[in-house]
């Protein structure tokens, strides 16, 4: 009887001590993997910080490269240097409302530095709502054109790479009748092709985007079945050869004028009446015969 009961406690018992078993193991793996982690950053922790500041390094170096690279850009070519005052223009004139960034937890990742945000600005959408970018600030030109600046993309993760959309507000086109042999001229007002949503957002009826003049997209807009895609890349291109060109000219004006004051400078005449001592009252009166 006695070695029954010693022999059912042993069956009892048996579960209770396989379970303490179990839970001492689950423990002791937690316990290795955080001391695997933290093991692993307290070792490298000095190498992890100086891949970070070459980083940051770098991406300043390029930063200040493609500055540099834009600035001379900007410097020897009229047209970018349009596109870049146009861009400055939209900048000015944002709606910041429009703009709306957020801090990313990914940061923790760079010992909490703010390097990166996460993107809730409004966007500018196709007729199938596919994104054609965000929206980064807008301007009206003298070329009765609306620009609006967006960006898509991002270099070095932290760079936007904005772009202008331009859009026509009016668009003159003939339309030429085949019964009759008889053309009209008939007008677009395209602002009507672009709707705000109620979330801000700003749709354009197009099927996407087309880059005219180099620096420019324009929107790709489907009028109807009859007339099909509207083709006014002529109106554009003119456009932009006419603003580039009076920026050229303007450029002419200035180097021009500075030629003239640095010829008018450096002159031996201009140089020698410089360097001759100013003659006194009587001295003139002397020379003028005048007493």
């Amino acid at each position: 009887m006695k070695k029954l009961q010693n022999l059912i406690l042993a069956i009892l018992s048996t579960p209770i001590v396989m379970g303490a078993e179990i839970v001492e193991e689950e423990g002791s793996v937690r316990t290795d993997t955080f001391g695997q982690v933290f093991g692993f950053f307290g070792k490298f922790w000095k190498f992890m910080l100086w891949a970070i500041v070459i980083f940051i390094a770098g991406m300043i170096i390029y930063y200040l490269l493609k500055k540099l690279d834009d600035e001379r850009k900007e410097r020897d070519e009229p047209g970018y240097q349009v596109y870049k005052a146009l861009k400055k223009t939209c900048m000015m004139q944002a709606d910041k409302r429009r703009i709306k960034k957020s801090w990313s937890a990914i940061n923790l990742l760079w010992l909490g530095l703010p390097l990166i945000k996460k993107e809730h600005s409004n966007k500018f959408l196709d007729i199938s709502n596919k994104v054609l970018g965000y929206y980064r600030g807008e301007s009206s030109s003298m070329d009765n054109s609306i620009n609006f600046l967006a960006y898509k993309r991002k270099f070095f993760i932290f760079f936007e790479e904005t772009f202008v959309i331009k859009v026509p507000q009016l668009i003159k086109f003939k339309n030429k009748n085949l019964k009759t042999d008889k053309e009209t001229t008939e007008t677009i007002d395209l602002t009507n092709y672009m709707v705000e949503l109620p979330n801000g957002d700003i749709k354009i009826q197009c099927v996407g985007l087309e880059r005219l003049g180099l620096y420019y997209y324009c929107p790709v807009f489907v009028i109807d079945e009859k007339h099909g895609k509207l083709d006014y890349r002529k109106v554009m291109e003119g456009a932009i050869v006419d603003t580039t060109y009076q920026a050229m000219v303007q450029r002419i004006v200035n180097v021009g004028a500075k030629m003239v004051e640095k010829a008018a400078l450096t002159s031996p005449d201009v140089q020698a009446r410089r360097l001759t001592p100013e003659k006194t009252k009587e001295e003139a009166r002397a020379e003028t015969g005048v007493t």
